[in-house]
């Protein structure tokens, strides 16, 4: 449910993205970004139903697959460094809790990391 979710919205922006330089149809519903912040706030949202998940597995994957595609989208906007700047914040709370096992900020220890970190 959660996979589909995120695969869905990340469609979602992508597409937006890449009517961002097209030419709007009539009668269209879904219109591209005129700014990156709105960008930001869709990724921002997929984040936050990914993190409330609790399924690392499928939270890394996610991750790394919305820090791929940002990396592609910044270019292509007038800067914005409030909405940017918050956006890899808040991925950077995510990668870094992952990778000890336990939230940054509160030090509980994450879904699926209740006995600690297995592994290398």
């Amino acid at each position: 449910m959660v996979r589909n979710y995120a695969s869905g919205k990340l469609m979602q922006v992508s597409r937006r993205y890449v009517k961002k330089f097209g030419t709007p149809e009539a009668g269209e519903e879904l219109t591209g970004y005129q700014d990156f912040s709105q960008l930001c706030k869709d990724l921002d949202a997929v984040i936050n139903v990914l993190w409330l998940s609790g399924t690392p597995s499928l939270q890394i994957q996610i991750l790394l697959r919305i820090a791929s595609e940002f990396t592609e989208y910044v270019p292509a906007f007038a800067p914005e460094p409030d909405a940017t700047l918050r956006l890899l914040r808040k991925l950077d709370h995510c990668f870094a809790s992952l990778a000890i096992g336990q939230d940054l900020i509160t030090m509980e220890a994450l879904p699926g990391f209740e006995a600690g970190l297995v592994g290398a």
